[in-house]
């Protein structure tokens, strides 16, 4: 095809080049194949001299064999220039966003130990900024199928100490003391890599589990980089992936493509849904004639003219003998449905409903997504509770108590709070119905009114966690109190009144002239 003559100059096109177009409009919007490889790091994150783990010749063996595998798709690492590119569009950045923040929106309680060691971590996790950490974290395991939180210890800096166990142990040596706990700081997977990795015993619980890892060349053992891997891979792709897992970016790559295509395919009908022609003579055109009186390049031409003047404003004039001028209209009904499916289909691999993904709200009488984000609040809430969370988490507490104590209290633990919150109708309905019970259980003589009490000021959202003491006596015990105290009070009144008339009779006695004699 490159071989072939070109066309006329005043083209501006070659056959060459215009299969090259056709080409490439073919593969528009196609993934390429990609090979199982080591993936591409870049300068300085593995000393000079020193092969990565991940290029050695068992990991190159594994790869040729699952490249020579008949049939095989080529769904390999596409790279973290490549992910980090992606990034840059909203269909890409959006879901691990909205994921993220999810997530970590109404964060966690903690509980189990004293009021003052619940503040005062609360308190310090505020200040070390775990939730938007955590946020962080989650969003970049989205991008890119791995995220690492480092730990920063006073003292501990150098590369010596990086390359030692960090013991999570009040008893233990090298661990945190009291204090030294400086702050924690997420990093991306392009900065780090394994150094070492069991990958001969199966039956290990490290297999496949790097032991140290490279940060920008520096040996660190994996107990200072709490890792986060949503999507594990395979063992045998962990290598190609650089022992990260699979980023959501490239899940939902397939879809995102089929949606760009469309929308731009929809955009070129909605622009070119029109088209409009003259009926002319193209004898000479045919013929290759290029000069003289209805020429090639009066023919463009006249094509100019026509394409200058086609608006509302303009005048069309046309040859009455020779010319005539014709339009097509192309139909654009059902353009909206399908682009609204290739959105949906988007959203698939996301678990996220089409009014958080994207603020479209469904269409149609008594069209609701009530339903639907309670599902996908069920699955954050199975996110939040899985092990690539909960146990990090629970890492990163425990480093707090012995940065605050220099001891861990077991019994300290955390809770999610539930994202479906009730509404201001729901929840005095539901405080109505906990008073009934309260009340129903009274009066049976299974609780007692101090329990009741108790109640009501350990929950939050009772409106009466403010309360100290104990309960005030039932009503029927207090009016029979009040009637007593007003029969006493009738009583003391009584006697009041009459020790008062008493004196007042004596007063009068006293004033009264002696009578006189007779």
């Amino acid at each position: 095809m490159s071989n072939a003559a070109p066309l006329k100059p005043h083209t501006g096109i070659s056959l060459a080049l215009l299969g090259k177009l056709l080409d490439e409009a073919q593969r528009d919007g196609a993934i390429p194949r990609r090979e199982f490889k080591a993936p591409d790091l870049p300068p300085g994150i593995v000393p000079k001299g020193v092969t990565p783990a991940i290029a050695s010749d068992a990991a190159q063996e594994m790869n040729g064999w699952l490249n020579s595998q008949g049939g095989f798709c080529g769904l390999g690492f596409p790279g973290y220039s490549y992910l980090s590119e992606l990034t840059q569009k909203a269909e890409y950045r959006e879901p691990s966003s909205v994921i993220a923040q999810e997530m970590t929106r109404e964060w966690i309680e903690l509980r189990g130990g004293s009021e003052e060691e619940i503040a005062a971590m609360t308190s310090c996790c505020e200040d070390m900024n775990i939730r938007g950490w955590f946020e962080q974290l989650i969003n970049i395991d989205g991008q890119f199928g791995r995220s690492q939180l480092a730990v920063n210890i006073k003292g501990q800096e150098t590369d010596k100490r990086r390359k030692l166990p960090l013991v999570i142990d009040p008893e233990g040596r090298g661990g945190i003391a009291k204090g030294s706990l400086l702050g924690f700081k997420p990093i991306e997977p392009i900065w780090s890599t394994p150094n070492t990795y069991n990958s001969i015993r199966p039956e290990r619980a490290d297999f496949y589990q790097p032991d140290i890892w490279y940060v920008v060349g520096v040996p660190t053992h994996q107990s200072r980089l709490l890792t986060f891997i949503s999507r594990p891979m395979p063992d045998i792709l962990k290598p190609t992936y650089n022992f990260s897992g699979m980023s959501l970016n490239q899940l939902i790559e397939p879809y995102v493509v089929r949606w760009l295509k469309t929308v731009d395919s929809v955009n070129r009908m909605i622009s070119m849904y029109s088209t409009s022609g003259i009926r002319t003579n193209m004898q000479a055109t045919l013929s290759g004639d290029d000069e003289g009186e209805g020429g090639t390049m009066d023919v463009f031409k006249r094509m100019a003219l026509f394409t200058s003047m086609r608006d509302n404003r303009g005048l069309l004039m046309l040859d009455k003998a020779s010319e005539e001028w014709f339009q097509f209209n192309t139909p654009l009904s059902g353009l909206d449905k399908l682009q609204a499916q290739a959105q949906e289909h988007m959203a698939f691999p996301t678990h996220i409903p089409l009014v958080k993904l994207t603020g479209t709200s469904p269409a149609g009488l008594n069209a609701s997504s009530e339903g639907e984000i309670k599902v996908f609040y069920d699955y954050i809430a199975g996110l939040q509770k899985s092990a690539w969370v909960n146990n990090n988490l629970r890492l990163i507490l425990r480093m707090i108590q012995l940065h605050l104590w220099g001891k861990i209290n077991p019994k300290i633990t955390h809770e999610w709070v539930a994202l479906d919150s009730p509404t201001d109708k729901e929840e005095s309905e539901m405080r109505k119905a906990d008073g009934d019970r309260d009340a129903s259980y009274v009066n049976a003589g299974i609780v007692s009114q101090d329990e009741v009490r108790e109640r009501l000021r350990m929950e939050k959202r009772s409106g009466y966690s403010f309360i100290k003491g104990n309960a005030p006596p039932p009503p029927a015990e207090q009016d029979a109190e009040l009637a007593e105290k007003g029969k006493q009070a009738d009583h003391e009144r009584g006697e009041e009144s009459a020790e008062v008339a008493h004196e007042r009779a004596k007063e009068l006695a006293k004033m009264k002239p002696p009578a006189k004699k007779a």
